[in-house]
């Protein structure tokens, strides 16, 4: 998490980030699979993947943010 906050942070002083790039880059960044299964699932119009609802499924991850990001500070932790 750290490592993706000071990578953002370099990157905005390149070129400004929007508020939109600030809150969903994060959470693209550290959960990637998320983000490229649903990607592939509207892409391949799969049943269930429609971009409202994968738009709406990432502002759910934005909202759950606080509760994601203090369970990945716990398990970086536990393994270092």
């Amino acid at each position: 998490y750290n490592a993706v906050e000071q990578l953002l942070e370099v990157y905005g002083e390149c070129r400004p980030l929007s508020k939109e790039e600030k809150k969903y880059l994060p959470i693209m960044l550290l959960y990637p699979a998320d983000l490229i299964r649903e990607w592939l699932g509207v892409w391949n119009r799969r049943e269930g993947y429609h971009p409202k609802e994968v738009w709406r499924y990432f502002q759910d991850v934005a909202k759950q943010w606080e509760k994601r990001k203090e369970f990945v500070r716990t398990c970086m932790a536990m393994i270092k």
